[in-house]
């Protein structure tokens, strides 16, 4: 990976990373926990976020003529990264940063990590907080769980020189079982059975630590990082004796390549004899000691991984710090060793995990909501952010979705589900080309941003923000396409979703007529103007009018924002009504849920996925012409057993005795009361499907070139 400083790399023009405010929103800060490691330490905090909504009502129309607004509040997570000995230099600025940082004095902090003890004077004095330890291992458990429910792409194979080097997976139903390898100054390995069920299984006390002490022993590297650049420069091959130096090549009879390691540091045997001059550098010995540690590790993993019987193992601490290299040779070793039946696998934000644990520890009800990583507030997967506090930081967001959400209950097969056609990581000219014209596109978003607003004296300056940090945003990805994990067409539409509302513009595109157009519409229907629609077209037709009144016609939000649709994040209810009303036809329909996504989807049921293709590039990609009509027509597929679970666990919960016969729902027998009765209500149902994350048990706007999607989802019976 080239550094952030390299010229040729990274223009001047370029701005990298992308602006993002460092302790964003402190000053609403709620609590606060703390990961403090030898190395690393992580700053965790909530706050309150208030954002805006648009009343789609006649009565959302104020005097002056303009739109209304209700404004509400939502959560967001903040997590700071920094070295260890800017500890004290942070805290002062917190503090200074606090509105009435007394409030938090005689209140408890979640503190865990290496350094939880010799801090807790500091933490104490600076903040005048309590400080409660957490499990560190606990810890570490629980931020895993969290992001691999949560946070999409979080987890990666990683293969160097390859192209992609980084191959991100998409989360499925059921995370468990896996086993997560923590590499500190020791090293941990845990099996994870559940969110409750785990344990230590084994370690060696060969880990980070061992890395740092024998290469200061051994080099003049001044500290762990410049360890890791000198090992980037040498060639392990001049200290290393390979099977080719014994055998004068391959050992053919035992399947022994002549490059693999036969001793580390095998040559440096005579380092210290008269015979001759010493044939190796300082980078030659710590990427020696590199691949030393790192196969040892890799070996020791797979070998638990055989033994428990797990294919799924994590890797993190503070180690890798997603280094290319270490991750490289941790990956070929655990695959050579289990003959590739192990799959070893990194995460975006192992460094967070220990700090996300110890906040939800301090949480209630965290497993009732869902969660999703901002892009306009993160700063990316490899680089750091330079601060004013004249240290280097790394910094996730993450906000509290408003619905709960888990996989589309249609799904044929929701573990191999992928919403996205297109990879623009591994696609360069398709990346280029959207790239390109969602920033020709800005000029027009925000110029219908701003009229918007019409009266808001401050519209013209947060438009002008909003451009500059999506373009910033966008500059980033044609550098590092993998900065937020997968790129795709739906990320980039969220990215400028996300944007728009930490700018406070909750929908540019409020004045749009809907009509009958001879031309296909230029913009979303959202769920609150749906509802409006629906409530005066039954004005004017008794037909919609009856079917709104019998329930044949049902009004529902898909709790996503952009105009792509992601089924292994559909709003709980709607699939709670998808199963108690046994769905037998999905029409998908729009270029962004039906092409962008869901083309290759495979549904339990039938589906009709309709689109107009209005974009020319696009077009011409596909082999058509612009505003050709895409109709994919799939029959009913034989059901799978395996997907069988999902709609049972919906369709034949335990209602209790004592529910009144009014609350059950035809012959399906669901209980929809909301009396809490002490029941097996539904919504403790959607408390528990929501925790789980599934049902398992476990614009360019121009009229030629469109690059937002269509204007619906519809399930029918």
């Amino acid at each position: 990976m080239a550094e952030t400083d390299d010229e040729q790399t990274h223009p001047q023009s370029i701005k990298l990373p992308a602006a993002v405010e460092v302790f964003a929103n402190l000053k609403n800060a709620k609590n606060f926990a703390i990961d403090i490691g030898i190395s690393l330490t992580k700053i965790a905090y909530y706050s309150t976020v208030s954002y805006r909504k648009a009343l789609y009502e006649n009565a959302g129309l104020g005097n002056s003529g303009e739109r209304a607004y209700k404004v509400l509040e939502g959560c967001r997570l903040h997590f700071v990264k920094f070295e260890t000995r800017h500890f004290e230099n942070c805290l002062d600025f917190v503090r200074a940063n606090l509105v009435h940082a007394e409030r938090f004095q005689g209140k408890s902090v979640k503190v865990t990590g290496g350094g939880a003890f010799k801090y807790t004077p500091l933490l104490q004095e600076k903040l005048g907080l309590l400080i409660d330890k957490e499990d560190e291992i606990a810890c570490l458990i629980k931020g895993c769980n969290f992001l691999l429910k949560n946070i999409p792409f979080e987890a990666f194979q990683f293969k160097k020189n390859s192209n992609p080097e980084y191959k991100f997976q998409k989360a499925g139903p059921n995370i468990f079982p896996y086993m997560l390898v923590n590499i500190g100054s020791g090293v941990s390995i845990l099996k994870v059975e559940s969110e409750e069920q785990f344990e230590r299984i084994g370690g060696t006390a060969t880990g980070g630590g061992t890395f740092w002490g024998l290469g200061s022993l051994l080099t003049k590297a001044k500290g762990f990082d410049e360890l890791l650049q000198l090992a980037e420069r040498g060639d392990h091959r001049n200290v290393d004796m390979l099977v080719k130096d014994i055998y004068g090549g391959d050992y053919t009879s035992h399947g022994l390549p002549g490059d693999l390691i036969a001793s580390s540091f095998g040559k440096a045997m005579s380092c210290n004899n008269n015979s001759g001059s010493q044939n190796f550098s300082e980078a030659d010995i710590a990427r020696s000691l590199l691949f030393t540690i790192s196969n040892d590790i890799g070996q020791i993993a797979s070998l638990y991984a055989n033994k428990h019987n797990l294919n799924k193992v994590y890797f993190g601490g503070y180690f890798l710090r997603n280094h290319p290299l270490s991750m490289h040779t941790i990956s070929y070793s655990i695959k050579y060793w289990s003959h590739g039946k192990v799959k070893p696998l990194f995460l975006r934000h192992e460094g967070y995990l220990g700090a996300i644990g110890a906040f939800l520890y301090g949480t209630e009800q965290s497993d009732k909501y869902s969660w999703l990583e901002n892009y306009a507030g993160s700063s990316g997967f490899i680089d750091s952010i330079s601060t004013k506090l004249g240290i280097e930081v790394d910094q996730l967001e993450i906000d509290q979705a408003e619905n709960a959400v888990t996989f589309c209950p249609l799904l044929k097969d929701p573990s191999t589900y992928n919403p996205d056609t297109m990879d623009l990581v591994q696609d360069k000219e398709a990346r280029d080309y959207w790239l390109q014209c969602f920033e020709e596109s800005v000029d027009k978003f925000i110029a219908r941003a701003v009229m918007s607003q019409p009266q808001s004296p401050t519209a013209q300056d947060r438009a002008v923000k909003l451009k500059e940090k999506y373009i910033n945003r966008l500059h980033y990805l044609h550098v590092e396409p993998f900065a937020y994990g997968a790129l795709t067409v739906r990320t980039l539409l969220d990215t400028i979703e996300h944007c728009m509302k930490e700018f406070d513009f909750p929908d540019p595109y409020l004045h749009v007529i809907l009509c009958a157009n001879s031309a296909p519409a230029l913009n979303d229907v959202t769920y609150p103007e749906l509802v409006v629609t629906l409530r005066n077209a039954a004005k004017i037709c008794n037909v919609i009018k009856k079917a709104i009144k019998e329930r044949r016609l049902i009004a529902m939000e898909t709790a996503q924002a952009g105009p792509c649709l992601d089924l292994s994040r559909l709003n709980l209810d709607l699939c709670l009504a998808m199963v108690r009303n046994s769905v037998d036809l999905m029409v998908i329909e729009g270029m962004g849920r039906s092409l962008h996504t869901n083309l290759h989807a495979k549904m339990k049921c039938e589906c009709l996925k309709l689109a107009v293709v209005k974009n020319r590039w696009l077009a011409r990609r596909l082999g058509g012409d612009m505003y050709a009509v895409i109709c994919k027509y799939e029959p009913l597929v034989r059901k799978d057993k395996s997907s069988d679970k999902y709609e049972a666990k919906l369709k034949n919960p335990q209602v209790k005795t004592t529910c009144d016969a009014a609350c059950k729902e035809g012959s399906k027998n669901v209980c929809i009361c909301t009396n809490d009765g002490g029941g097996n209500k539904t919504e403790l149902k959607k408390k528990r499907l929501a925790s789980k994350g599934s049902f398992d048990s476990d614009d360019n706007n121009d009229d030629d070139d469109d690059i937002e999607g269509g204007d619906s989802l519809s399930s029918s019976s």
